[in-house]
């Protein structure tokens, strides 16, 4: 009697070592990567914060050294001091006060700047400004 030998099996799949390796090198990658992007957005919104930062504490200095500053929208405020505006009289008259921002990061500011009932910009530390109070 002869028996005719099974068929041999093709296994196409990955073994379970072959997987092991792979989900520990990506455990391993996320791990290392993580805290660093992490780190690069938490610098990215301190960095953005700080222009915010700039852009109020220009805007009160140069209101007390009478600087014309525009009437309205948080927008139009912003784009003042961004432009710069001079003082119509005083000591500060020759004082250009104006802040540079990289045209990338102008959008984000707007969370952490606000418009105090008064008129005045405020500083949110938190950045929770809605951008539809503009």
């Amino acid at each position: 009697m002869t028996r005719s030998l099974p068929q041999p099996r093709f296994y196409l799949g990955v073994s379970l070592e072959r997987w092991l390796k792979i989900l520990m090198g990506g455990f391993l990658a996320v791990m290392l990567v993580g805290p660093q992007i992490e780190d690069f957005t938490n610098s990215r919104r301190r960095e953005v914060r700080r222009h915010a930062e700039r852009i109020v504490q220009t805007y009160l200095v140069g209101q007390s050294a009478g600087v014309p500053w525009p009437e309205g929208s948080l927008q139009a405020k912003v784009d003042a001091v961004l432009t710069g505006r001079l003082p119509n009289s005083g000591v500060f008259i020759n004082r250009l006060f104006r802040v540079v921002v990289p045209e990338d990061k102008i959008e984000e500011i707007y969370a952490y700047i606000g418009v105090h009932p008064s008129g005045m910009l405020f500083l949110d530390p938190k950045g929770t400004q809605k951008p539809g109070d503009m």
